[in-house]
């Protein structure tokens, strides 16, 4: 599954960032980080859901990427076609508030 991901991951960043973001724009954003270690940027796919004007996305704990938002205060987010910067609040280890969370994501 992660190659399948490694591959598709670029395609589906570059048509949210297009003019034709609106075919998947209402359920994923693309979240732009730099890593910790290598100052690489990584434009990462992600679901979203919105809360009022919070923006929150979920990922599996086996997935490394959420490492490099430790230390981050603010990340670029791709948006319904735009380039926003936004703070960041990570959530981790907190089983409460990742299953509400989950519950609002999937409802």
């Amino acid at each position: 599954m992660k190659f399948f991901f490694r591959m598709i991951n670029p395609f589906v960043a570059w048509l949210l960032q297009s003019r034709l973001h609106g075919l998947i724009s209402f359920q994923l954003m693309v979240l732009e980080i730099t890593g910790r270690r290598s100052g690489r940027i990584f434009r990462i796919p992600v679901s979203y859901a919105k809360q009022s004007d919070d923006l929150i996305c979920l990922t599996l704990g086996e997935n490394l990427w959420w490492r490099n938002l430790q230390d981050c205060s603010s990340a670029t987010l791709i948006y319904k076609g735009q380039r926003l910067l936004a703070p960041v609040q990570l959530v981790v280890n907190d089983a409460a508030a990742i299953e509400a969370q989950m519950r609002m994501l999937i409802a």
